[in-house]
């Protein structure tokens, strides 16, 4: 599995059009799980940026110290969150979306969990589709 490469320009007017401010993504995401939230590891000593346009917070501005960063697999389930939110055109995440980013197929514990709850992703996903009204 490859890592999903940062935003650019394009993909940050495309979420703009459909209401969805990158900013207030990052600051939402940073004022909950501390600052760098959504840096995506680098070499040491470095992180980038995954969402564009975020400026950094100054030294002297109040917040977490430290955070708890996102696991790959975490990562990937809100990357599929947003992506099925598009899918949808949907104008927002919502838990809907990101139970249904967590439904990945290839996810070997989603799946033996489900499995021993007597379901599978497949199950799952569609039982929430089959709930969810279409957008508009």
């Amino acid at each position: 599995m490859t890592p999903a490469a940062p935003l650019g320009t394009d993909d940050a007017e495309a979420l703009r059009a459909l209401g969805i401010d990158l900013e207030a993504v990052r600051a939402r995401a940073e004022d909950t799980f501390g600052p760098g939230a959504l840096d995506r590891p680098g070499p040491p000593g470095e992180r980038r940026r995954i969402l564009p346009f975020g400026g950094r917070r100054r030294k002297d501005e109040p917040g977490r110290k430290g955070h708890i960063p996102f696991t790959p697999r975490a990562k990937k389930a809100l990357e599929r969150s947003l992506s099925e939110a598009l899918a949808r055109k949907d104008r927002h995440i919502g838990a809907e979306h990101v139970v249904l980013g967590v439904l990945d197929p290839d996810d070997k514990m989603t799946a033996g969990l489900l499995r021993k709850l007597g379901t599978d992703t497949a199950t799952v996903r569609n039982g929430i589709l089959q709930e969810l009204p279409r957008a508009a």
